[in-house]
């Protein structure tokens, strides 16, 4: 459970992932959520995903996670999450303290990034996210691997929202949860923290697309039992 998170979802070829975080030419002033920075789209060019290519969500602290049919385009209104069972479409969540959660379903080929801080903690925001996959794409929760991107921990914040996520993932029944041990506050050398900083602080950008092949590889794939 305290091992980086990412080694969960390297197991699965058909995945693109990664989390963005901060440098020191980048964090002076403070970036919307809603802005890409010039390192950010040329990281996201290394892992072969176009500014066109990528959705954001709104993220107003809620709870509300929507399907995501193209990339592009402005961040999906009063939405903090955002799922796909498209190849191509790469999700983006931005994080400064709140924390990114990767959903990813191996046996329907889909996949789901949440943004998930105190407020959406408690108002189910984890929870509600899976149960949006099961009803768009007949996810099965018990398939699903969830991995929890660094953020702010309780020795900085004195609220452990991260083990309420854990806590509701498990309740919908997600088995697999692996949760990265970085707390953000504490690394200002490498990690934005809107707490620590006041404010006056950077985004970091976490994201997630399944792969497009041009042999159709890793092409998009629906389970025969899935919902319609």
């Amino acid at each position: 459970m305290r091992n980086p998170s990412w080694i969960a979802l390297l197991r699965f070829p058909w995945l693109v992932h990664g989390f963005l975080d901060r440098t020191l030419e980048e964090f002076a002033e403070p970036i919307p959520e809603e802005k890409l920075t010039p390192r950010q789209i040329a990281a996201l060019r290394t892992h072969g995903i176009s500014r066109g290519a990528l959705a954001l969500a709104e993220q107003v602290h809620g709870a509300e996670t929507v399907e995501m049919m193209r990339g592009g385009g402005p961040p999906a209104p009063g939405a903090d999450g955002l799922m796909t069972q498209t190849a191509g479409i790469a999700l983006g969540i931005h994080v400064a303290d709140c924390c990114a959660v990767y959903l990813a379903d191996p046996g329907c080929r889909a996949i789901g990034l949440l943004h998930s801080g105190r407020k959406g903690t408690m108002a189910e925001m984890p929870g509600k996210g899976v149960r949006a996959m099961v009803r768009a794409f007949g996810s099965e929760p018990g398939e699903m691997v969830a991995a929890l991107s660094p953020c702010i921990h309780i020795c900085c914040y004195g609220t452990d929202f991260v083990a309420d996520i854990e806590r509701q993932l498990k309740k919908e029944g997600v088995r697999e949860i692996w949760r990265h041990p970085d707390c953000t506050a504490c690394s200002p050398e490498r990690y934005d923290s809107y707490r620590r900083d006041r404010g006056r602080t950077g985004r970091m950008l976490a994201f997630m697309m399944i792969r497009q092949e041009k042999d159709g590889a890793f092409g998009s794939h629906i389970r025969s039992d899935a919902a319609a």
